[in-house]
């Protein structure tokens, strides 16, 4: 297996290097496709686009393989359209750099390194077309984490043949993002929550407004929603702790920063 960690980045860059620096011994080469106009067209802040030149410069230096690709969105079709022609002209390029198999990736997706290993090795043992993981969702700081597993699952480990890209298709078992449906998609595995869970930072943001007025889903908001969901999360506390209207409800519980993210002062 030659693994290519594939991150597709807008905003969060802030955690970027963390996040590469958790799974660098475990995958060969690593590709930022990087965006400075959102696919709602905003433009990046220029705190975050130095943040994440500045991440794949670092890898570099230290003697580790990195590629950046820039990526400007067509604003004439959809956000998760976009999302999906960006995802496949980032398994174009790991193809051809040699790469048989991808793990995905946002600047705020973390693993913990030792369930990382055993779990590609076990994508290893399997030879499947799409590994699938549960995750942990985090709202608003790094320790504060949703108390209930959302109800989707994400690309994990996926197989690189001439005819993988993103698809908007479902053929999946279970509920994933269709803006990260990998095709083709004939044989899975679905890890348990006790091998490997993704710690999904995204909520937890430097610039919380990038996020919301950029997000997939904003196109399908009602009237106002964006203004709700940030006075929300401006708003919200562990002694009030009522349940969050952005995630259908669901409250959150203290947690310990595994990865180190409170230095990043948010």
């Amino acid at each position: 297996m030659r693994l290519a960690a594939i991150y597709t980045v807008f905003n969060g860059t802030e955690m970027l290097q963390k996040s590469i620096h958790q799974i660098k011994k475990q995958v060969d080469l690593t590709i930022i496709g990087m965006q400075e106009i959102s696919n709602a067209g905003q433009n990046i802040s220029h705190e975050d686009a130095m943040n994440c030149v500045t991440a794949e410069g670092e890898l570099q230096e230290s003697g580790y393989d990195a590629m950046l690709i820039n990526y400007r969105p067509d604003l004439g079709v959809n956000r998760k359209e976009n999302e999906r022609r960006k995802l496949t002209r980032l398994i174009d390029v790991a193809r051809n750099q040699g790469a048989t198999h991808f793990v995905l990736l946002a600047a705020d997706h973390f693993y913990r390194t030792r369930e990382f290993r055993a779990a590609k090795e076990i994508a290893i043992t399997n030879n499947v077309d799409v590994t699938l993981t549960r995750m942990y969702t985090y709202y608003k700081k790094p320790t504060w984490r949703l108390e209930k597993i959302e109800d989707y699952w994400m690309p994990f480990i996926c197989r690189i043949t001439a005819e993988t890209k993103a698809i908007k298709e479902n053929y999946y078992p279970v509920r994933v993002d269709p803006a990260v449906r990998i095709s083709p998609a004939n044989s899975f595995h679905r890890y348990p929550e006790s091998e490997i869970m993704l710690h999904h930072y995204s909520m937890v943001r430097h610039d919380i407004d990038s996020k919301f007025k950029n997000a997939a889903a904003a196109q399908n908001w009602g009237k106002g929603q964006t203004e709700n969901y940030r006075r929300e999360y401006r708003e919200y506390s562990l002694e009030s702790n009522p349940g969050i209207t952005y995630f259908g409800g669901i409250k959150v519980k203290p947690y310990p920063d595994i990865f180190g993210l409170e230095s990043l002062d948010f």
